[in-house]
């Protein structure tokens, strides 16, 4: 054999075992970030190759890659996919986040209700409606409630919230502003509103806020101003009874707002128990309506 042959036969061999001297083999594990528990059968796949493995019944993996400095690609059903760069690491722990997607079924639907109070106002109605998430997140909603006896007596609610505007898998926000007024008896009359949110997680919701009350006795003629602090909390109740229950309270000085409110929602019928109670003032509210949804003509398919 000639010294050339020799230099590329020599070459031939360092070309060929050169990649092998680059090769390391990694070691890692996968958990839930739902659960910090781990993960089998997660695929693990070293970036534009075909070299891959799964997760054992452990949540570990073991994968020889071509470079310290590779990226590997983990993905699970029900995870969001992540890239994770070695960095010349050996030993990687990985956290794969849990992947939801959230459909918000109160966007777009009008909501009609007949609305009677049993202890004053025994003649009312309720209209609700919500406007398109768009983008995928935030609803913006209305609604407007009044009741009377048609003598003396008026009660009336008004809202504008901006419902789930922040969201993850398991807890949502929402904003809004509250106005409400009562005439009640030529006893007083009162105009309150409030700033309030709402923090909702699995199950439970807390609700904070401020609120600001015009309080005019009529005996006297004298107007009084309070503000203070709004609390309250929401649950809801899954399976065949599907019921929203809240209650909160505006705490002034000298006088207190209590809210109570318990929701059914149907496929056809809704209905809904409300209790409201300032100063002299008290009121059960019953009501039964239905909502439905709507399109712009932009909206519908063609």
């Amino acid at each position: 054999m000639t010294l050339i042959s020799r230099l590329i036969f020599l070459l031939a061999i360092l070309t060929y075992t050169a990649p092998s001297w680059c090769q390391v083999t990694i070691n890692g594990i996968v958990i839930s970030s739902d659960d910090k528990m781990p993960i089998p059968g997660a695929s693990v796949v070293e970036h534009a190759t075909h070299n891959a493995t799964s997760t054992q019944s452990d949540g570990s993996f073991e994968l020889t890659v071509t470079d310290r400095n590779s990226t590997i690609e983990v993905s699970f059903i029900g995870h969001t996919p992540q890239k994770v760069s070695l960095n010349g690491r050996d030993k990687v722990n990985i956290v794969l986040k849990v992947d939801c997607i959230r459909d918000w079924f109160d966007a777009q639907e009008i909501g009609l209700y007949l609305n009677s109070g049993v202890m004053n106002n025994p003649i009312g109605g309720q209209f609700e409606l919500s406007f398109p998430a768009y983008f995928g997140r935030g609803t913006l909603t209305t609604g407007l409630s009044y009741q009377t006896d048609m003598e003396e007596n008026e009660f009336l609610n008004a809202e504008v919230a901006l419902k789930h505007f922040i969201f993850t898998c398991n807890f949502d926000m929402n904003a809004g502003v509250f106005y409400r007024t009562v005439e009640f008896k030529n006893d007083f009359n009162s105009i309150a509103y409030s700033l309030e949110t709402n923090f909702n997680f699995d199950g439970v919701g807390f609700i904070t806020g401020y609120s600001h009350l015009n309080f005019e006795r009529i005996e006297t003629d004298k107007n009084h101003r309070y503000s203070g602090l709004l609390i309250g909390i929401r649950t809801w109740i899954n399976g065949p009874l599907r019921l929203a229950v809240s209650a909160k309270a505006a705490i002034y000085k000298n006088k207190e707002e209590y809210f109570f409110e318990v929701l059914r929602e149907s496929r056809y019928i809704d209905a809904f128990v409300k209790f409201y109670k300032l100063d002299s003032f008290s009121e059960v509210s019953l009501g039964i309506g239905t909502t439905f949804g709507y399109r712009f003509k932009s909206q519908k398919l063609k």
